[in-house]
């Protein structure tokens, strides 16, 4: 799994398309011969459809699916590429497993050699990113089990839910002072705490961690009450509805301060962007009119909100001191 499922592997909206299901499609036996020259089956072709919003009645001719899908990659292509790029097949091994990649997760030329390319232009921003998620305490694959769980839910209604959560939380982002919050707007903030953990299918649970190892647990109203963590850490775990765990992080005093959380969402924000603009690459080789990634900026989103929910009144208090 690519390390952009990092905060995130990525599905797209679609707008303004213009194919029509009322075209002719290819046969039954013309899709079945391109999956035998392929060696593909029936499913790895919708799946691989399905990442663009497509199935096989989207095409007119076997020849327009061809053209979309492109040239499978083989011992003479795959040669070629590495020539272009002064490459050694290790060095393209290594180059691909530092975004947690390999030639395996690709099926054609193209869309290869278009990731090569971004890679070898990209890997500083990979890296900041990946030395912030040891900072706190995110693995690789703490990270793919939550995007993967993100990916289980239906896009529609989350992207409606989390639409309603930050217009509730923009009333406090608005305000100067949160060392002062009322009885009513931490009630609020709470609650809206609770519906982002619903939206994404969430439960979390929050511990105080001593010099010493030894872990408190505490609840998230407790929890923004407290004017300091008293050089405690904080210690979050997330499971989903059926109690897996998907991930936990330690967060140190030091890190709630404003200057932590800009650097932390800029490094974040870098990643989207890179993301982005990959996706957005791949997308106009393979079709127009492309949105940008929502599952990546859910995922990154979501580990922003958590640290916007939890450690702003932190964060305000720090700047007053």
């Amino acid at each position: 799994m690519s390390k952009f499922l990092y905060f995130t592997a990525i599905l797209f909206i679609f707008s303004n398309l213009t194919i029509h299901t009322t075209f002719a499609a290819p046969t039954e036996e013309e899709i079945t011969e391109l999956l035998t020259e392929m060696n593909w089956t029936m499913e790895e072709l919708e799946d691989y459809l399905s990442y663009y919003e497509l199935t096989t009645a989207d095409f007119e001719t076997i020849e327009d699916l061809e053209m979309m899908l492109g040239t499978p990659i083989n011992d003479e292509n795959l040669a070629e590429l590495l020539q272009s790029y002064n490459l050694t097949r290790e060095e393209l091994d290594v180059l691909l497993a530092e975004f947690g990649e390999s030639t395996a997760d690709y099926q054609f030329i193209e869309d290869l050699e278009m990731a090569v390319d971004f890679y070898m232009n990209h890997d500083e921003v990979m890296e900041e990113a990946e030395a912030f998620l040891a900072q706190i305490g995110l693995t690789e694959e703490e990270v793919e089990k939550l995007f993967n769980h993100l990916m289980a839910l239906d896009e529609t209604v989350l992207e409606a839910e989390m639409a309603k959560i930050e217009a509730r939380m923009e009333p406090f982002m608005m305000m100067e002072d949160l060392t002062q919050l009322t009885e009513k707007q931490e009630a609020e903030l709470i609650s809206i705490w609770e519906a982002m953990l619903t939206a994404y299918h969430l439960k979390g649970n929050f511990y105080l961690v001593d010099r010493n190892g030894t872990k408190t647990a505490i609840s998230y109203a407790d929890l923004i009450k407290l004017e300091t963590l008293n050089e405690n850490s904080l210690f979050i775990e997330l499971f989903d509805f059926e109690g897996n765990l998907l991930m936990d992080m330690q967060l140190s005093d030091d890190m709630f301060t404003s200057d932590f959380l800009l650097d932390a969402g800029g490094k974040l924000t870098d990643v989207g962007d890179m993301a982005g603009e990959l996706t957005d690459l791949l997308h106009d080789e393979k079709l127009p009119n492309t949105a940008s990634p929502y599952w990546l900026n859910a995922l990154i989103g979501f580990l922003l909100l958590i640290a916007g929910c939890m450690l702003y009144r932190f964060s305000r208090k720090t700047e007053k001191v």
